[in-house]
């Protein structure tokens, strides 16, 4: 009778701890956001339409931007549902090492590029055009003030995104981790094996 030894996987490297990192910031984040964007979602939907508010006459003089938002914004609600609960679910997938997911992290990266440059423009079209809805020019000096604060603001986050962004697909990308999902998808499906 003849004695086969037993096959020894080799077991993968340890886990980066970027990974890591970034797996646990997408779940609670993601879980979150969920939480946060279900509950705007009711409430948006119930009471209040943006329509309601086209329909008063009161953003009439805004760009076709401002009126797209104010017009679907139930739509946007759902949007940032659907996205919410799909960060929860690559998070999770990257916790178990599944390359689709540090697949979909990179191309996510990359439409977060695009997105951080649409907020800019947003940033610089929408809120001069809110200067429009205050009623004195008293007000008007005051919400201007406010409008320039948060145009800062925003644009310094959207510089930090936009970094964040980039460092992502850059880690990402590298060999070391490309590695490392690879040894863990070899490691599954031979185990799957036995």
């Amino acid at each position: 009778m003849d004695f086969e030894p037993p096959i020894i996987l080799p077991t993968p490297s340890p886990p980066s701890t970027f990974v890591n990192i970034l797996a646990w910031i997408l779940i609670l984040c993601g879980g979150l956001a969920t939480c946060a964007a279900a509950c705007k979602s009711i409430m948006f939907f119930s009471p209040f339409s943006g329509e309601e508010l086209a329909e008063t006459g009161q953003i009439g003089e805004f760009s076709i931007i401002t009126k797209a938002i104010f017009s679907h914004s139930e739509y946007l609600f759902l949007l940032a549902l659907f996205f919410s609960l799909a960060m929860l679910i690559i998070g999770i997938g990257l916790l178990k090492r599944k390359n689709w997911a540090r697949i979909i992290i990179i191309i996510a990266a990359v439409l977060g590029i695009l997105f951080d440059i649409l907020a800019l423009v947003i940033l610089f079209t929408l809120f001069p055009e809110m200067t429009n809805m205050s009623g004195g020019e008293a007000i008007a000096g005051e919400i201007q003030k406010l409008l320039n604060f948060i145009q800062a603001v925003g644009t310094a986050v959207v510089i930090i995104f936009l970094a964040i962004h980039v460092f992502i697909i850059k880690k990402l990308c590298s060999s070391m981790v490309r590695e490392e999902f690879q040894q863990m998808s070899e490691f599954r499906r031979r185990k799957s094996w036995e």
